[in-house]
């Protein structure tokens, strides 16, 4: 329990007539939700107390100060000092209360509901609510660290009798839920990756409860012993991790009730990654179901890994599902450093059409150890860039990242991390270890493209482009369509590349099946013109260069059949021009490969690879039931920051173009 020694209490800080608080917040868990700042390491703007918030203690509401929480020396503060400031932002106008009920080393067994830390929790609420409390607002939460040292095999069920009892108590069946997930406490413990997967678990399964990542946040060194041993642990969070746990929880929190600060922090940064050119969507901005928002923008980047691009997508049930990068950058020269944190598959899920978005998941959580350092923390593909003294030839021989759902809603992923399956819509996610693992994959380094087809006789289908390495980097690109097949739900797969005409230097392909053929558009990375395919595996693939060009890096693009319009259409990421293009053909014109220029999506300003960077935008999602396609892209700046976005726009394509004069691309 936190202890308020008298030395810091001022009796004339209490207020004769108890304050009628307005929101009521309740911060508890275990050693990082207790104390563990220093007050002589506050920086200045925090150290001005918020003058409209209040705090439990001694059986009374106190005027909020920052020395309120103080347990012993060196350990005077936890999150509440930022919560508090945060909170006090959000609401000028309001009284806020906070009730902080922690103790270090406790386990998740200890908080239910009938167990006396529950119990004197929910005591302090009744007197706090006597005392002129008001409705219970959230529950902050931080705890696991104790449970991923000793095993804990019904930790998610007991976090969920947690959470339905906070929300029994305060009669509020949806009361909003912020905690941080464990990060990885040094000397390592045993069952970390199990309780971080689990605590993600939850955060999907529960309607109003979100997960911070903590990854980030300072840790101060304490010396302890063990085995007889002097060993240096990292487990409690600096003063200034303390400050930034708070500081998250509090705007997760206020993202959550979309209040006050979150909502033009939001807009501000989405403005600047975006930097989009005047009147850039004039053809489209009265059209129906015509809208750019965010998906995942880069708020609180672990490091240097402020760069989320390169997004694929698909959808499985209800559920959008997205896959993007969060690395330090694309080029090279003006990008920060990886780390452990750099990931090459981030995924956010939603079920409300892409309003809203889940906790980002790291697909390497799922991984056991030796599988997510195979080789080294960087994968195999891309150590010349960002690892470049790293000459193992150990991990999985992929890059990028190919999605796909499966005929029974399950989804394949397969990403430069290796291959992964989901039987839930993307809420969990199982490594199938050695899918494309070096010790079962002979051949080349496959870069893939952004779709999976699962085809009723041939199984499941990865399209891309052979790469061979020399002297550790990427050089050659072989002659051929990569095409690879599983019949096993994605645990193996067989190489059964199609020849291709030697002018043809494809790279990473969009298909699509389309009557009883298959379907794609290409990079040319020789001619800088989109290349368009069709075949059948098993026979031959013919190759068409199109009128789509783009005079500086070609880019990978989508291409849909249109079921309203007939026609096959391509969202053509051009980054000469820094725009997104919307072009059409139909069947019977797709050997002219003579595509017709709809509309100008997105105009941004910048010069690519110097000051502007985006757009990748294969790997859309058809909804034919809402009638629109959600085209996922990314846009920023080369060196990062980088944020990925969705645009939805009407099948309806003549809503588009109806009061629009647009000229064919040259």
């Amino acid at each position: 329990m936190c202890l308020l020694l008298a030395g810091w209490f001022n009796l004339t800080t209490v207020s004769a007539k108890e304050p009628a608080i307005d929101k009521l917040f309740i911060l508890a868990g275990q050693s990082n939700m207790v104390s563990q700042g220093t007050l002589a390491e506050l920086p200045e703007q925090l150290q001005q107390p918020p003058n409209n918030v209040y705090f439990w203690s001694k059986g009374t509401w106190v005027p909020y100060h920052n020395k309120v929480a103080y347990v012993q020396p060196g350990k005077e503060f936890g999150p509440e000092l930022a919560i508090a400031h945060e909170l006090s932002r959000a609401f000028p106008d309001e009284k806020i209360g906070l009730i902080k009920h922690a103790k270090g080393g406790t386990a998740i067994r200890l908080w239910q509901p009938r167990m006396p830390l529950v119990r004197g929790l929910f005591q302090k609420l009744d007197d706090a609510q006597k005392a002129g409390g008001g409705e219970v607002a959230a529950l902050f939460w931080m705890q696991g660290e104790r449970d991923a040292r000793f095993h804990e095999p019904a930790y998610a069920k007991k976090f969920q009798n947690l959470i339905q009892a906070v929300r029994q108590k305060s009669d509020q069946p949806e009361l909003p839920v912020v905690f941080g997930r464990i990060s990885r406490i040094i000397p390592e413990r045993e069952y970390t990756d199990q309780i971080r997967q689990i605590q993600q678990q939850v955060a999907d399964e529960l309607a109003n409860v979100v997960m911070i990542d903590t990854d980030a946040l300072e840790r101060k060194p304490e010396e302890i012993t063990v085995n007889g041993k002097p060993t240096k642990l990292l487990a409690h969070y600096s003063s200034r991790g303390q400050i930034d746990l708070g500081t998250q929880l509090a705007q997760a929190y206020l993202k959550l009730v979309s209040y006050g600060v979150a909502s033009p922090r939001s807009d501000a940064l989405a403005t600047r990654l975006l930097n989009v050119e005047p009147n850039a969507q004039a053809c489209c901005e009265n059209a129906d179901q015509f809208e750019i928002a965010p998906v995942n923008l880069p708020y609180n980047p672990q490091g240097d890994n402020d760069h989320y691009g390169w997004p694929v997508a698909t959808k499985s049930g209800d559920s959008l599902i997205v896959v993007h990068r969060a690395m330090p950058g694309h080029n090279v020269k003006l990008a920060g450093k990886a780390d452990a944190d750099t990931t090459y598959s981030v995924i956010v899920r939603s079920t409300d059409g892409g309003k809203t978005w889940s906790t980002p998941y790291d697909i390497r959580d799922c991984m056991q150890a030796a599988d997510r350092n195979r080789g080294g923390m960087i994968p195999l593909s891309h150590r010349y860039k960002f690892g470049p003294k790293n000459l193992s030839p150990l991990g999985y021989k992929v890059h990028l990242n190919a999605i796909g759902t499966l005929r029974d809603g399950a989804v394949i992923l397969v990403s430069n991390h290796g291959v992964f399956r989901s039987d839930d819509e993307g809420k969990t996610w199982r490594h199938l270890k050695t899918a494309f693992r070096e010790d079962h994959h002979s051949g080349p380094i496959v870069y893939v493209g952004p779709r999976i087809i699962d085809d009723p006789k041939l199984g499941l289908l990865l399209f891309g482009h052979h790469t061979k390495y020399k002297n550790h980097r990427p050089g050659t690109i072989v002659r051929e369509l990569a095409l690879y097949q599983s019949q096993d739900g994605g645990e193996s797969w067989n190489n059964i590349s199609m020849p291709l005409p030697d002018w043809c230097h494809q790279a990473e392909p969009n298909f699509i099946f389309h009557q009883g053929e298959f379907y794609g558009l290409a990079r040319n990375q020789t001619t800088r013109h989109l290349i368009q395919l069709r075949g059948k595996p098993g026979a031959s693939f013919e190759a068409q260069e199109t009128n789509m060009i783009s005079k500086r890096s070609v880019d990978t693009s989508d291409l849909i059949f249109n079921p309203v319009t007939g026609n096959f259409e391509a969202v053509q990421s051009d980054r000469s021009s820094m725009s997104i293009n919307l072009f059409s053909i139909s069947p019977e014109k797709w050997e002219t490969a003579d595509w017709k220029l709809e509309c100008r999506l997105l105009d941004r300003k910048g010069i690519f690879y110097e000051t502007a960077d985006g757009f990748h935008t294969g790997g859309s999602v058809v909804d034919t039931k809402t009638g629109v396609q959600h085209v996922f892209f990314y846009s920023g700046a080369p060196g990062g920051p980088a944020g990925v976005f969705r645009l939805t726009r009407p099948l309806k394509t003549t809503l588009l173009t109806t009061d629009c004069q647009t000229e064919q691309q040259n």
